[in-house]
């Protein structure tokens, strides 16, 4: 910062004092103290002009440049949130596939164990179906789960809603709402005291 000041100041007295000293020095009907008067004064204002339009222009640019640090900023937070996303999804389907490649060894293994005199093949037979039966039950629930998360943010899901409108003109409430409505009048009933 100190370097530009000097270079501003070098430029400032060698051209702006040329200059001035030039005009001055050939008006010849001012005195030698109003010269050199008028040339301080001359010199003051046009270095304090110079002065307020360098200080506007590091503002302007370091105004600018804190925007643009916002924007990075938002940015970087953004891109975290997309690397989250990508391995919550990744971390989510590795999963799945561990499940399947675990229970593909346990089946691997139960059916040479069939093989030899001493087990049961019924009993492994039994045991690989519902090895199967588990997986299946589990693939299916786990892609469930996975298509209605958000696209955003993988911790969240998408609520199924309807977007229909009720004959109120109101719009209709999901098997969710519903349901906790009408377990919300269960319990406001009033209760039957019989007497007898």
């Amino acid at each position: 910062m100190g370097t530009t000041e000097n270079k501003i100041n070098v430029l400032l007295n060698t051209k702006v004092n040329a200059a001035i000293t030039t005009i001055i020095t050939n008006n010849t009907e001012m005195s030698t103290e109003q010269k050199t008067s008028l040339l301080d004064e001359l010199e003051l204002a046009i270095k304090t002009q110079l002065d307020a339009t360098f200080i506007e222009e590091i503002l302007g640019s370091a105004i600018h440049d804190l925007n643009n640090q916002g924007q990075i900023i938002n940015n970087q937070k953004r891109m975290n949130e997309l690397a989250d996303y990508k391995y919550n999804k990744t971390l989510a389907y590795k999963n799945i596939m561990k499940r399947i490649v675990f229970s593909c060894i346990i089946i691997i293994g139960l059916t040479y164990a069939m093989n030899l005199p001493f087990f049961p093949s019924l009993f492994g037979k039994g045991l690989i179906i519902l090895i199967i039966a588990y997986n299946i039950y589990y693939l299916i629930m786990d892609f469930a789960w996975n298509f209605r998360r958000d696209s955003k943010y993988w911790d969240k899901f998408n609520q199924i809603t309807s977007d229909g409108l009720d004959a109120d003109g109101n719009i209709t409430l999901s098997k969710w709402d519903h349901n906790k409505k009408s377990l919300q009048k269960l319990s406001e009933a009033p209760t039957c005291n019989i007497q007898y």
